[in-house]
């Protein structure tokens, strides 16, 4: 409307310069690609990008395979070795005395009901 109006002209970007602009915006996505976790020495699996990956050494407790577990050790590796944990028992005793005072009640009002007819 006002004043001139100017016409840039297209930016032409060196090869090194558009590969710069190239990481700089990837890394700005970061966040929204999932990071893969694998050990140390694994193989990167086909599909994966390289910048998502985070390495766990071999000693950590998460670089551990499931089949290299052992399940006896596994068990004595808890702090209640058998049963159901106290919190989720209580909170099934309670859930269980409401269910049935609510079956009472509604028992109850039906007996009412058919005895005033």
């Amino acid at each position: 409307m006002f004043g001139k109006e100017y016409r840039l002209a297209p930016v032409r970007l060196t090869k090194e310069q558009q590969e710069m602009h190239q990481k700089r915006r990837s890394r700005a996505y970061q966040w929204k690609r999932p990071t893969v976790f694998l050990r140390e020495g694994d193989s990167l699996p086909p599909d994966v990008d390289p910048d998502t990956v985070r390495w766990i050494p071999a000693n950590h407790p998460f670089a551990a395979a499931s089949s290299e577990v052992d399940e006896e050790t596994a068990k004595q590796n808890v702090y209640q070795r058998n049963g159901v944990p106290s919190r989720v028992k209580a909170e099934h005793e309670t859930l269980q005395a409401r269910l049935k005072a609510s079956n009472d009640v509604s028992a109850l009002s039906m007996n009412i009901i058919l005895s005033t007819f």
